[in-house]
């Protein structure tokens, strides 16, 4: 699987280099993302993005702008999803508007991060299927739903930070994870062997890696967060550490 994944990326890059035209991948996950910047050496240069600064999902254009002499847009659009009617709204997650989406047969290579508001969403999806979903996406649960594209300038600053502190006994990523997620340390570490962890994109399976001031930790079904800098000492000789936490 690894395989195949890793040669359709270098034939899209070969295609992008022969042709002299950017090439785009579908939406990659963390994971995915992981294999691509571990072997970089074997594509041309290539830019992530995933429809704003700060997703999780990303798709990769392979090409130069400086060498090219031309830039072109990433093929994502920006859907926004509301209820007809708030007042007799379900409340829905992340997985009633993912399960909405696939149950209309979309891959999920075709969807990006979904983004959940009080009573809507905005997802992020390839342009070649905005349209499709906007046609056919009218209800979810029981939920009668409208479903629109919306400008960039809407969803610039979708995701927003929270700054929080919290406290920790050492730098270990395992322990800071347990401090801002509130969870144990045997559930830690069953994301860290699970290769559930990322740090600055790339999978990380040692639960003992000593963070960085500025390091992105990414723990999928929990969420992300920026690890800023250690504060202070408590009395005990705990950390109290700066955290930023995608909201």
């Amino acid at each position: 699987m690894e395989n195949f994944f890793l040669e359709h990326l270098i034939d899209l890059s070969d295609k992008a280099e022969h042709s002299n035209r950017f090439t785009f991948s579908n939406f990659l996950n963390e994971e995915e993302i992981n294999e691509l910047l571990k072997h970089k050496n074997s594509f041309i240069k290539f830019t992530l993005f995933g429809g704003t600064d700060g997703t999780s999902r990303k798709m990769a254009r392979f090409g130069d702008e400086d060498e090219l002499y031309y830039t072109e847009d990433f093929p994502i659009v920006t859907l926004k999803i509301t209820p007809v009617n708030k007042k007799f709204a379900d409340t829905l997650s992340h997985r009633d508007y993912l399960g909405a989406l696939m149950s209309l047969s979309i891959e999920r290579e075709h969807i990006g991060d979904i983004i959940t508001r009080e009573n809507e969403a905005f997802i992020f999806v390839t342009k070649k299927m905005g349209g499709f979903i906007c046609e056919n996406l009218n209800k979810i649960k029981h939920t009668d739903v409208i479903c629109t594209e919306c400008e960039f300038e809407q969803t610039d600053k979708l995701f927003t930070l929270e700054e929080i502190t919290v406290i920790s006994s050492s730098l270990r990523a395992d322990c800071i994870i347990c401090a801002v997620f509130n969870i144990s340390r045997s559930t830690a570490e069953s994301y860290f062997n699970g290769k559930k962890v990322f740090v600055n994109s790339a999978v990380c399976e040692n639960s003992s890696k000593q963070l960085k001031e500025n390091d992105t930790v990414s723990v999928r079904g929990f969420g992300k967060f920026i690890f800023n800098k250690e504060l202070s000492q408590t009395k005990k000789g705990r950390l109290k550490i700066s955290i930023s936490l995608y909201k």
